[in-house]
């Protein structure tokens, strides 16, 4: 496995801001609001220790990544041991196509622990030209490509993420991030499941091959091993180390598709040395000279050709809300690359959407990334659009992040304290809460200035750089789970209302408080309440 992963290797640890899984569900209650009720389990398995064990190796590794202060105190004072309540669970989701997936919930503490190495494995990923999980549509058209060249092949992996081996992804782990943290992570992840059944059985359960999905550092870790299952495969079939531009593959977790027949036979061999199992009966395997063909990410193509059908359930949901309309008519004709008629799409707006027929017609040229249809004609992007209104468009996304994540149900705040009858331990149990909310405003967020209306003016001004405000967006979003995202306004009404600002200046702003004082207040009432 060294020869393969020597050009992946990092020289140390990084750590983005953000992306932690602050207000996902974890074990014992909100994650970030739950620390408390999670360390007395933690305790009781054994598991503090571990945690304390990975934190340590990382700051010996990085000494920038230290425990903090908050974390010490709260493991000191919730030091007491009980089994009352879970370390882990495993909750099932339905799928659209009716199947049921596992998402593990872990607790506050474990995956600030595994973030480190989360994110240096995502940093590995992105340094990978094969790996598309950043860039799902580039992936899409490499396997179109290979179907258009020749022979092609998509493979099924059964079960992927709970049967590769986690040992292999431990010492891989240790093969290309500094510290030999494999050891450690490994232990950390290693703990009793609980769950509860579609049926309501209830039971508890280990992972006795895989890891869990829905921890940090999980999926990347399962990627980087099916990137190196690979390597080896073309390693068996030229004897040599593949160069890491050369694209003859492609890989979005457990989908892939392949692009040479030596590798593609090699490839089942290394994948059963792996534990893993390849299930040929929903494979895609080119056979025929003549005939090429490629599933991957949920996109279809043969000889060159995209034949993924449009979905039929997001026409549905377009027809329910007009604001999603421009997202479904746009992929429908990225995918088919035959593009209607202006006059055509008003005669459809004007039967199906009347009274928002005039607002759809200006969304056709706006490209789709502002909410547009994307409707290619001979004007050019900055001829269309101008530089205020996407600045306001931006600023008005941020502003959206910004008041999802500051906004916590203060009911969720109280409840989660509600058993807690001393003041000290009740303020030591919020101090993460309390802790964020104060870091939130010495970051980018003192630049969201008193106001709305100031932080709009801030953002539409020539000497505020359009990058700062990107770098903000992106910094929000990663901080907010898939089910908060999509409480956020559509991108269509976004643009559309940002095009009303740009016209009437702001006049009509009004002048409401943005910044998140009321939560700290919010908070010290509970606190008080209780002195």
């Amino acid at each position: 496995m060294s020869k393969v992963t020597r050009d992946l290797t990092l020289d140390k640890l990084v750590s983005s801001y953000g992306a932690n899984p602050l207000f996902t569900r974890g074990p014992n209650g909100i994650s970030i609001l739950s620390v408390h009720r999670d360390l007395p389990c933690l305790n009781y398995h054994g598991l503090t220790a571990k945690i304390e064990s990975l934190i340590n190796r990382i700051s010996e590794t990085s000494p920038d990544m230290k425990m903090s202060l908050v974390t010490q105190e709260l493991i000191s004072e919730f030091s007491e041991k009980s089994e009352n309540g879970s370390v882990a669970k495993i909750v099932f989701l339905n799928e659209k196509s009716g199947k049921l997936r596992l998402i593990a919930q872990g607790d506050y503490l474990s995956q600030s622990a595994l973030k480190p190495i989360h994110d240096s494995l995502m940093k590995v990923l992105g340094n990978i030209p094969n790996d598309f999980v950043m860039d799902q549509s580039s992936g899409k058209d490499l396997a179109r490509r290979f179907t258009q060249n020749g022979y092609c092949v998509s493979y099924d992996l059964s079960s992927a993420t709970d049967t590769l081996s986690v040992k292999a992804q431990s010492y891989l782990i240790d093969l290309v991030l500094p510290g030999n943290l494999g050891k450690d992570w490994e232990s950390v992840l290693d703990r009793p499941f609980s769950y509860t059944l579609p049926s309501g059985k209830t039971g508890m359960a280990k992972y006795s091959a895989g890891q869990p999905m829905g921890f940090l550092s999980s999926f990347p870790a399962f990627t980087l091993l099916h990137h190196v299952v690979v390597r080896l495969a073309y390693y068996k079939a030229y004897n040599k180390v593949p160069h890491k531009s050369k694209r003859f593959y492609a890989i979005i977790g457990d989908d892939i598709v392949i692009g040479d027949k030596d590798v593609s036979r090699e490839y089942l061999k290394v994948v059963k040395d792996f534990g893993g199992n390849v299930n040929l009966s929903k494979s895609w395997v080119s056979n025929n000279p003549n005939r090429s063909y490629s599933e991957f990410a949920k996109s279809w193509s043969v000889d060159g050709v995209d034949i993924t059908p449009t979905s039929l359930r997001m026409f549905r949901t377009s027809l329910n809300s007009w604001g999603e309309l421009p997202m479904s008519i746009s992929r429908h004709w990225e995918n088919t690359q035959q593009f209607t008629s202006r006059k055509k799409m008003l005669t459809i707006f004007q039967r199906f959407f009347a009274k928002e027929a005039k607002i759809l017609v200006d969304l056709l040229p706006i490209p789709p990334f502002l909410g547009g249809f994307g409707k290619r004609d001979h004007i050019p992007l900055r001829d269309r659009i101008d530089s205020v209104a996407i600045r306001l468009f931006i600023a008005n996304r941020i502003l959206s992040c910004f008041t999802t994540i500051t906004s916590h149900d203060s009911v969720d705040v109280v409840e989660s304290v509600s058993d807690i009858s001393d003041a000290r331990a009740k303020r030591l149990a919020l101090s993460l809460y309390l802790k964020l909310l104060r870091d939130k405003q010495g970051r980018w967020y003192q630049l969201i200035r008193h106001n709305r209306k100031s932080f709009l003016v801030w953002a539409t001004s020539n000497d505020t750089p359009m990058s700062l405000l990107i770098d903000m967006l992106e910094g929000l979003n990663k901080e907010l789970t898939f089910s908060l995202r999509d409480t956020l306004p559509t991108k269509s009404l976004g643009w559309i209302r940002s095009q009303n600002l740009r016209r009437k200046e702001y006049a009509y702003l009004p002048q409401n408080q943005v910044n998140i004082d009321f939560a700290i207040d919010a908070l010290k009432s509970v606190l008080d309440s209780n002195r």
